[in-house]
């Protein structure tokens, strides 16, 4: 593996995620108020984002010019540590619903070719992820999908 890590400023780290987040809330195409809240605290909790630093980074100014592709460009270049919060906090957006659908399984697919992580790291992530999820998920979105497996069915032990 070829380190090729860049020095991240957290306007453009805030950048990278903000962009990856609202795609991946857009993919799962439900609970977007909820994921878009989750995504935010995250931004502040995990990435240790300022508040100033996550409005910087979703700036019209800052963001209205890039695409997904920049996006991914700057991932590549990440830090593997910051690279494995940026993936575990997608994992996180998409398992708050309990479901996983197709086209937020090819963007997870793609940030992880992006972080050139392997399959191993991915699973790990997917740990963290599921306990993220239910910790910054609302209380009522908690209480919706209590007992609920990943596919969104009632799970063998409710």
């Amino acid at each position: 593996m070829v380190d090729n890590a860049i020095e991240l400023d957290h306007t453009t780290l805030g950048t990278a995620w903000f962009l990856a987040a609202r795609a991946m809330v857009v993919a799962g195409g439900s609970e977007a108020m909820h994921k878009q809240s989750a995504g935010g605290l995250y931004a502040q909790a995990v990435l240790g984002l300022t508040e100033d630093e996550c409005i910087q980074a979703k700036d019209p100014a800052q963001v209205s010019n890039l695409t997904l592709v920049d996006c991914f460009s700057i991932l590549e270049g990440m830090p593997r540590d910051v690279g494995e919060k940026i993936l575990t906090g997608l994992l996180m957006l998409s398992f708050m619903d309990r479901k996983i659908s197709p086209l937020e399984t090819r963007l997870i697919s793609v940030v992880a070719s992006a972080l050139d992580m392997t399959q191993k790291e991915v699973e790990e992530c997917c740990l963290s992820a599921r306990v993220l999820a239910d910790v910054l998920a609302p209380p009522g979105l908690r209480q919706q999908f209590a007992g609920k497996s990943l596919d969104g069915k009632a799970s063998a032990s409710s």
